[in-house]
């Protein structure tokens, strides 16, 4: 399905309006976390995707960097962490089961393992949800699922002396489907089947870059771009924000959200991942309806379309919600969540 957080929020028009400043052909679909460095001092480095809480990161010892606008040089072991749980994004995830961690590098030396870290969500050097990383000429991803356990081994690597201490684009994606892909330069690399549901994740995990929670997994090198989405991009997306580049202008500027917008992300999104999308998904389609994409949405199922924009009392989707005919086989909604939807 890719995103369903986000993707509902596309479904029913409740857009974030992320839009690209200077760079249009970067995607922002998704996005849930941005860090273009654009700051050349301090010991913060802000998250600039737009979205609350923003989940913004300290640089435990801002004299072992050397910062300069869109670009933050890691000269000796530090850790630049988040200030607080990431809560928000392992909740994305988790409720998508999809990920993509992208980042713009430049490794300083290609002895570093562990895997170094680069960036990861995670608690210590065995407990993560997601881990991109360095070992020695390659680049190790590491995804908590059902099936990989805490640690989120077997880990997917690129093949031997791919990497290099040149400039690097880096992004790796787990589908919903369990695939899971490494691209270098724009281009796939490796690939395999990383499955079980994204129900384990710890939702209580940090994001940190540079180094593992507790220390012990340094990475030194120069950071550009990083950035989270709660989905897969596909190759065609990846390769455009490849063409993008490192550069901060790459980075989304957006609109300010009124109440409803508001109301929707941190109320109504939660109530439709747990109560309809598991069944109105773009796999199970019940009622040949699919919630996970605007256009399929609006269009409808065999009972016509959910939505009547400007006018939710009208809509099919609030008529069977409020009359409990929906969810089905299941507790309907509490008075609390149909004031909210």
């Amino acid at each position: 399905m890719g995103n369903r957080y986000f993707s509902l929020l596309t479904a029913l028009g409740f857009l974030l309006g992320l839009t690209a400043s200077a760079m249009a052909q970067r995607t922002s679909e998704g996005l849930i976390a941005l860090y273009d460095f654009t700051s050349p001092t301090g010991d913060k480095v802000e998250d600039h995707s737009g979205l609350r809480p923003a989940v913004d990161l300290r640089i435990a010892d801002p004299n072992r960097v050397r910062r300069s606008v869109g670009a933050l040089e890691v000269r000796s072991p530090t850790i630049i962490r988040s200030e607080r749980r990431a809560d928000r994004l392992n909740q994305a995830v988790r409720r998508s089961g999809a990920i993509t961690v992208e980042a713009w590098i430049k490794p300083t030396k290609l002895d570093q393992a562990g895997p170094a870290r680069i960036v990861t969500l995670s608690k210590d050097s065995s407990n993560r949800n997601v881990t991109l990383g360095q070992d020695g000429d390659k680049i190790d991803g590491r995804m908590r699922t059902g099936e990989t356990g805490n640690n989120g081994v077997p880990s997917l690597p690129t093949p031997a002396r791919s990497l290099t201490t040149e400039l690097t684009h880096v992004v790796y994606t787990r589908a919903r489907g369990g695939q899971a892909r490494l691209f270098l330069g724009g281009r796939k690399v490796s690939e395999k089947k990383v499955g079980g549901p994204t129900k384990n994740w710890d939702v209580s995990m940090g994001l940190a870059l540079a180094n593992e929670f507790g220390g012990g997994r340094p990475w030194i090198g120069t950071y550009y771009l990083v950035a989270l989405y709660d989905r897969a991009l596909t190759p065609g997306e990846i390769a455009a924000n490849h063409s993008a580049g490192a550069g901060a202008s790459a980075a989304p500027a957006v609109a300010k959200r009124d109440p409803s917008e508001e109301l929707f992300e941190t109320k109504v999104a939660a109530i439709l991942a747990n109560h309809c999308v598991e069944c109105h998904d773009s796999v199970t389609r019940k009622g040949k309806l699919d919630l996970s994409h605007r256009n399929s949405a609006f269009a409808g199922g065999s009972e016509g379309s959910p939505i009547t924009p400007g006018h939710s009392g009208d809509s099919l989707l609030w008529e069977i919600v409020s009359s409990d005919e929906m969810p089905e086989d299941r507790p309907p909604l509490s008075d609390e969540e149909k004031a909210a939807l």
